[in-house]
């Protein structure tokens, strides 16, 4: 894959979290208490971002992972300049 499509796909993946956060973290969290992951926003992520030879569910997560920070800091930044 050359280097655009690497950019583009992985801003893709950037977008999608970030729209998609909220079910996402909801899909995890019954993922940890179940062991099960459900046919949902997380395995469509996966497949957004599969490459050959990837795990791509373990990037999906740890990709949701750092849209979760990202989404706390903002907000605590918001809070902290209302305050």
């Amino acid at each position: 894959m050359d280097d655009l499509k690497a950019r583009e796909k992985k801003a893709a993946a950037e977008a999608f979290s970030r729209l998609h956060l909220g079910e996402c973290c909801e899909e995890l969290l019954e993922y940890r208490k179940t062991g099960l992951l459900r046919d949902g926003k997380v395995r469509e992520l996966a497949q957004l971002m599969a490459k050959d030879g990837d795990d791509s569910l373990e990037m999906a997560e740890w990709a949701i992972q750092v849209e979760a920070m990202r989404f706390c800091a903002e907000s605590a930044k918001v809070a902290k300049a209302l305050a």
